[in-house]
């Protein structure tokens, strides 16, 4: 499971990476493509400190950020992830979390939810950002989790 959860961890980092990439690359200056890709990875930092309190971010949900930004956020934050999932035992991650969110709501969710919520949180954005990149008639970056395993499949 631990394993699994490297895995994804590393896929997102690849896809928000491509994604970053893509944005220099053709040099995006469209508002809706740099707030997604800022807001996926604030969230991924909000979650962490919600989750590892003894690491304290000064990230709110929907702040912007340029590419040179996002890049030092995405290896950042991705090397806590897999840092973490790394030392963790496996048994921790079906332990429940108790959390506020943005909206001053508490709730419980296990940890190992809490890590594929932002996995597939992240998918959902990085998909609203492509589709954007191609009605810019601009080639999207193929950032499919079956494209990652295709790429880098020595981690089996």
């Amino acid at each position: 499971m631990k394993e699994y959860l490297i895995r994804l961890f590393n896929f997102n980092h690849w896809a928000n990476e491509s994604i970053i990439e893509a944005i220099e690359k053709n040099k995006i200056t469209e508002a809706s493509i740099n707030k997604n890709i800022s807001h996926i990875l604030n969230a991924q930092y909000v979650w962490f400190a919600r989750f590892y309190p003894k690491k304290k971010f000064n990230y709110q949900i929907w702040d912007i950020h340029n590419t040179s930004k996002l890049k030092e956020m995405n290896d950042e934050i991705s090397s806590f992830y897999i840092e973490y999932i790394s030392k963790i035992k496996p048994r921790d991650l079906t332990d429940k979390i108790e959390y506020i969110t943005t909206n001053e709501e508490k709730y419980f969710n296990t940890l190992f939810d809490i890590f594929i919520h932002i996995a597939n949180h992240s998918a959902h954005h990085r998909g609203q950002i492509t589709y954007k990149i191609s009605d810019l008639k601009l080639e999207a970056p193929k950032v499919d989790y079956i494209k990652y395993c295709r790429t880098f499949p020595e981690f089996w």
